[in-house]
């Protein structure tokens, strides 16, 4: 009976240990179950008697005596999935993916419609003629600007820009031109029967002609914009706004244009080379690639109208703008 217990406790010793193939703690899983049965208990406390009386009672313990051994299985858990356990690891990695924010490179064109405005007291003349002569057409630029963005929206942004606005002069002018032609009557005689005689030979002769010229202009600007806007992010959907001023570097004209007087000369010194400061507004709208690309179009409207003419010219010459621009953004 004792070598029966001792074999119950090295049993127990002997169970395996289990552990948790998500954290590297031991988990030691609860102990087995050994129960005897009322016949292995009846056996375990008979004697151990042999057939033969003669015999002596040995004291080897068969298998056949053994005592029957019930042991219940291990309680089985649910299984845990390991994607539920992680749900707030991966949420925790997401916040800080979208949180992440730095430098982006944007590269961008625009496009723009014109609101052109003559301003003079006089002369009134000068001024009907280029109001009838004179059509802007369109704004036409480019542009390279780092942004640097914040985990609230907020973001500030700097580069450079190039532009043109372009437009067009229809001049009706009247042009007089005097030739020397031959086979022309020079000299009428008339004699005393009443007969006349004529004369040819070279004379000058005048033509009067009207001729109608399209001059294309073109207003070239080189810009250092620099703004603050907000952007906030619906999925793949990014909407904000910004405010820009942009700082002119210089400024360029090709082309004709009308004299005091209203002659029309090819690229008078009428116009400044550095129009100053110049506000702009825009909204966003941005679509979300990826984690890196961004492609968004942004709105805008000019706040401030801009001179293009020196101090000295009778006639003030001023530009806003309306347009779009559409750009690339790639984050760094």
């Amino acid at each position: 009976q004792n070598k029966n217990a001792d074999f119950v406790k090295d049993a127990k010793n002997q169970m395996p240990q289990a552990y948790s193939n998500r954290s590297s703690q031991k988990i030691k899983s609860p102990t087995p179950t050994l129960e005897l049965t009322q016949k292995s208990k009846e056996e375990a406390n008979k004697p151990f008697l042999n057939k033969d009386k003669n015999q002596k009672v040995s004291n080897a313990l068969t298998f056949d005596s053994l005592p029957t051994l019930k042991i219940k299985p291990f309680p089985v858990k649910e299984k845990m999935e390991l994607t539920l356990l992680d749900r707030p690891l991966l949420q925790e990695v997401e916040a800080i993916k979208k949180s992440k924010k730095g430098l982006a490179l944007n590269l961008y064109s625009s496009y723009a419609f014109i609101d052109k405005k003559l301003t003079a007291l006089e002369p009134a003349a000068l001024m009907d003629l280029r109001n009838e002569a004179e059509t802007p057409l369109e704004d036409i630029g480019f542009g390279l600007a780092l942004s640097h963005h914040f985990s609230n929206g907020i973001y500030l942004t700097g580069g450079v820009e190039w532009h043109r606005l372009q437009e067009r002069i229809d001049h009706v002018a009247e042009l007089s031109e005097t030739r020397l032609e031959n086979g022309h009557v020079v000299m009428e005689i008339l004699y005393p029967d009443l007969s006349v005689e004529f004369q040819t030979g070279q004379a000058n002769v005048q033509y009067d002609t009207t001729r109608t010229f399209e001059v294309y202009n073109k207003y070239d600007r080189l810009n250092l914009p620099i703004g603050i806007g907000y952007e906030k992010q619906f999925g793949k959907l990014v909407l904000g706004a910004e405010a820009s001023i942009l700082f002119n570097l210089n400024h360029s004209f090709k082309g004709y244009a009308f004299e005091n007087n209203g002659s029309l000369v090819k690229k008078p010194d009428l116009f400044k080379t550095n129009l100053g400061l110049q506000s702009r507004f825009a909204l966003n709208i941005g679509y979300q690639f990826n984690d890196r690309f961004m492609l968004w179009l942004k709105p805008f409207t000019q706040l401030n109208r801009w001179n293009v003419n020196n101090e000295d010219n009778p006639i003030d010459q001023s530009y806003l703008l309306f347009g779009s621009r559409l750009g690339l953004r790639f984050d760094l």
